[in-house]
């Protein structure tokens, strides 16, 4: 691809990321936690301005200097006493992780690599944007973890040697955020152009 075409590709996911942060905000306030610049120094949002559909329509229409994702906050973040306490529930009623806790012997073997998990804000909102608008996709990424790490136990990995592992296996679908949803639909035959962005996620 060209220069001009990574561009244009950056800015569409843009824009589907920025869809599911806008339709999150309807029910859990989202705010800008810096000022939002475009490519060329414009100011288009002040620090503190409220996420909704017409500042939608506003950063959509502009190519941006940083990340959207580094410059948005909100309330109830998903944090690592939330995971750890969904991957307890997932062990007890997903019969795939009920077994591999029984084959290890213990629950808390499996859950202490996800105690030690870092989350910066900016991962931990995109987490939080995925349990909102993708609850399917967050619940799976959950349960590749446990099944990630219960490999790596199994493998004879520690559990501190397990959190990296456990970082990666956590956050390997945040990149269907950034893809058009309509992908997923079974009965949607995907474009040339939508096969590539299913290739780089």
């Amino acid at each position: 691809l060209s220069p001009g075409q990574q561009e244009l590709g950056r800015h569409e996911e843009n824009a589907h990321f920025l869809r599911a942060v806008t339709d999150m905000a309807g029910h859990l306030p989202v705010v800008t936690g810096d000022a939002i610049y475009t490519d060329k120094g414009i100011k288009l949002v002040d620090k503190g301005a409220r996420v909704d559909q017409r500042l939608y329509e506003r950063l959509v229409s502009h190519k941006l200097r940083d990340p959207i994702d580094a410059n948005l906050i909100t309330g109830d973040l998903v944090d690592v006493a939330s995971l750890v306490t969904l991957a307890r529930q997932q062990c007890e009623q997903v019969d795939l992780l009920h077994r591999m806790v029984a084959s290890i012997g213990d629950i808390e073997r499996l859950l202490a690599p996800l105690k030690s998990l870092l989350l910066p804000q900016a991962i931990a909102f995109k987490l939080t944007v995925m349990r909102e608008q993708r609850s399917d996709l967050y619940h799976h990424s959950l349960q590749m973890t446990l099944v990630a790490i219960f490999l790596a136990l199994k493998n004879g990995w520690t559990e501190r040697e397990c959190v990296p592992l456990a970082t990666a296996a956590l956050l390997h679908d945040v990149g269907m955020l950034y893809m058009d949803p309509v992908w997923t639909d079974p009965d949607h035959r995907l474009s040339g152009e939508e096969r590539k962005h299913l290739v780089a996620h």
